[in-house]
C-alpha cells in the first residue's frame, strides 16, 4: 500500500530569455504577473494491491487485483491569456469563486483544474512451472478506468464587460472499460537455442461526456450561463505478437533478435466546434481560421466564412512496430557484464498534441521511424565498489507531413534526445558484523531536442518560424549513508553543480496563447536526509 500528498505554493517554472526558438535561463528566476495571484498546486496519490499464488505440482496460479485512486488540483493565473483572447484589459477584478486561494486583492482571472481518477484492475495468470523445453503462460486482464475533468476560468467581477462571470467552465467525465487475453509459449529447441512467441488480444469502449459553458464556447454569444453538452464514444480491439530468439554460445554470450508490436488506447477530444452561419462567436471564428490555416495554408490568403471545417472529435490508437537485435556478454571472469543493442522502430498513427488558435487538441500525426542504439555495462571494481553506466542514440523523424499537427516529413520527434546517458558509481562498505557505510554518486545527461510551443497553431508552413529548441544538459547527484538491519539514514546532495535546465514548456490550462510563456525547470541544489525503515 503506498500514499502520496505533494503540495506546492506555485510551478517550478520561469520567463525564459533569448528567441522564442531558442529559450535561455533568465539571471531572475522568477514569472511576472499583472497580479499577485497564488497559483496552488495539490497532488495526492493512493494505491494498494492484493496478490494470491496458488503452487501445484506443475501449475503456478497467480490473481493480481489493484486500485489506485489520484486527485490533483491545479490553479494558473489567467489574466495575460483571457486578456489577449477578448481584447480587454482585466485591472479590478476579485479572486475567482471556487479555486480556494487567498492573496492582495485586486486579482485577476484565475484558471483552476481538477483531475480525479481511480482505476480497478485484475490480472490472473496460469504458467506451467515444469523443467521440460517447452513453458507456457495464459492470463486475463481487466481494466475500469473512471476519470473526471474539471476547468473554471472565471473572472467574477467582469460580468458587466463580458456579460457573465464564466471565462470558461468545463466538466468532462470518461470511462474506459478494457478486457484483453494474452498467452506465451516458450520452446528450448536446442541446449544453444530457444524462442518465444507470445500474443495479446485486447479490447476496450470509451465512453465520455462534456458539458460546458462560458465566453469561450458555442453559446458564449448568446448567454455565458448556457450550456453546451456533447457525448461521445470511442473504442477498438485488436491483436498485437511479440517473437523473440535466442542463441547462447557459451555461459558469457548470448545473442538475441525480437520482433514486436505495442499499442496505446485512443480517445476523445474535448469539443472545439467551429463557427457557422447562425453562430458568429468570435471565439469559434479563431478556432475555424486556425483550422483552415493548417489545412488549407497560405494559399488561402486569409480565413474563408463560406468554408467550414470541424476538427478531429476523437484519435484513435496508436501502435509501434519494433525490431531489435543484441548481445549480452560478461567477461573479466563475471567482473564486467556488456549488453549492446540497435533497434528499428515504426510508430504509426502517433498520437500528438497540437493547437488550435488557443484550443488544444489531440490527433493522429503521420508516421515515424525511430532507430537507435543502446549500451548497458555493470562492473565491479573491487570488494566494496560498483561502477554502472549506459548510453543510447536515437534519430526519430516523421516520414511524411502532417498537416493537423503541422510536422513536415523528417521533421524530429518532439521532446525525443539524439543523445542520451548515464553512470553510477556506488560503494559499500562493512563496518561491523551489523553496520554497513555506503555511498553514490549519479552523473546524467540529456542531450538537446525539439519541442512543439504553447500558443501558436503550428502549421506545415510555419514551423521554422516556432519549433522550440532546448539544450542538452548535465546533473549530479551524491548520496552518503549508513544501514543497519531493517534502517537506513543518508545525507543527499542533488544537483551538486546546480544546474539550472529549460525541461519543456509548462501546459496552460487556460487557452494556451503566445500571452502565456513560461518554461518548467529542474530543482536547484537541494540538500536532505533520507531515513528509511522496512517492514517485514
Amino acid at each position: 500500500m503506498d500514499y502520496q500528498l505533494t503540495t506546492q505554493g506555485g510551478p517550478n517554472a520561469v520567463d525564459v530569455n533569448g528567441q522564442a526558438t531558442h529559450p535561455v535561463m533568465p539571471s531572475l528566476e522568477a514569472h511576472w504577473e499583472i497580479y499577485d495571484t497564488p497559483e496552488p498546486q495539490r497532488d495526492r496519490f493512493g494505491l494498494g494491491s492484493l496478490e494470491v499464488i496458488y503452487r501445484l505440482a506443475a501449475l503456478r496460479i497467480s490473481s493480481a487485483t489493484g486500485y489506485w485512486a489520484r486527485s490533483t488540483t491545479v490553479s494558473q493565473d489567467a489574466t495575460e491569456e483571457s486578456a489577449a483572447a477578448v481584447g480587454a484589459s482585466f485591472t479590478t477584478y476579485a479572486p475567482p469563486a471556487g479555486i480556494g486561494v487567498t492573496g492582495p486583492s485586486p486579482l485577476g482571472p484565475g484558471a483552476s483544474e481538477r483531475d480525479d481518477t481511480r482505476q480497478l484492475s485484475e490480472e490472473f495468470r496460469v504458467n506451467s512451472t515444469g523443467a521440460g523445453p517447452w513453458q507456457w503462460l495464459a492470463g486475463w486482464f481487466y481494466q475500469d478506468l473512471h476519470s473526471n475533468w474539471q476547468l473554471s476560468v472565471l473572472a467574477p467581477q467582469a460580468t458587466a464587460a463580458l456579460g457573465g462571470t464564466n471565462i470558461y467552465v468545463d466538466n468532462q467525465p470518461q470511462n474506459i472499460l478494457q478486457n484483453a487475453e494474452f498467452g506465451e509459449v516458450s520452446w528450448r529447441i536446442s541446449p544453444r537455442i530457444s524462442a518465444t512467441i507470445s500474443v495479446r488480444h485486447y479490447r476496450y469502449a470509451l465512453h465520455q461526456s462534456n458539458s460546458e459553458y462560458g465566453l469561450f464556447t458555442v453559446f458564449g454569444a448568446q448567454g455565458n450561463g448556457i450550456a453546451y453538452d456533447t457525448r461521445a464514444t470511442s473504442g477498438a480491439s485488436g491483436t498485437v505478437p511479440e517473437l523473440n530468439l535466442r542463441y547462447t554460445f557459451d555461459p558469457q554470450l548470448m545473442v538475441y533478435a525480437t520482433v514486436s508490436q505495442g499499442f496505446r488506447l485512443g480517445g476523445v477530444n474535448q469539443p472545439i466546434p467551429v463557427a457557422h452561419s447562425t453562430n458568429d462567436n468570435p471565439v469559434l471564428v479563431a478556432n475555424e481560421c486556425g483550422l483552415q490555416e493548417k489545412l488549407l495554408g497560405p494559399s488561402l490568403n486569409g480565413c474563408n466564412p463560406n468554408i467550414l471545417l470541424q476538427a478531429p472529435s476523437s484519435f484513435r490508437s496508436d501502435s509501434v512496430w519494433s525490431y531489435e537485435i543484441g548481445e549480452k556478454s560478461t567477461l573479466m571472469k563475471r567482473r564486467l557484464t556488456l549488453d549492446l543493442s540497435a533497434y528499428y522502430e515504426r510508430w504509426m498513427n502517433p498520437q500528438l498534441a497540437t493547437n488550435l488558435a488557443g484550443f488544444g487538441i489531440t490527433a493522429n500525426g503521420a508516421d515515424a521511424r525511430i532507430e537507435g542504439l543502446e549500451a548497458e555495462m555493470h562492473m565491479l571494481l573491487g570488494r566494496d565498489w560498483h561502477f554502472d553506466a549506459n548510453a543510447g542514440y536515437t534519430d526519430a523523424a516523421f516520414l511524411h507531413a502532417s498537416a493537423i499537427i503541422g510536422y513536415p516529413a523528417g521533421t524530429a520527434v518532439p521532446d525525443t534526445p539524439k543523445l542520451m546517458g548515464s553512470a553510477d558509481l556506488r560503494w559499500r562498505h562493512d563496518l561491523t558484523a551489523d553496520l554497513a557505510a555506503f555511498g553514490s554518486a549519479n552523473w546524467s545527461y540529456v542531450g538537446s531536442r525539439t519541442d512543439a510551443p504553447y500558443g501558436e497553431t503550428i502549421t506545415l508552413w510555419n514551423i521554422g518560424e516556432y519549433l522550440v529548441h532546448l539544450p542538452a544538459y548535465n546533473l549530479l547527484n551524491l548520496r552518503l549513508g549508513v544501514e543497519s538491519g531493517r534502517w537506513r539514514v543518508a545525507l543527499f546532495v542533488n544537483n551538486l553543480m546546480n544546474a539550472r535546465v529549460l525541461l519543456d514548456p509548462q501546459p496552460q490550462i487556460n487557452l494556451q496563447t503566445a500571452a502565456f510563456t513560461r518554461y518548467t525547470v529542474n530543482r536547484p541544489r537541494t540538500v536532505g536526509i533520507d531515513l528509511t525503515w522496512r517492514v517485514e
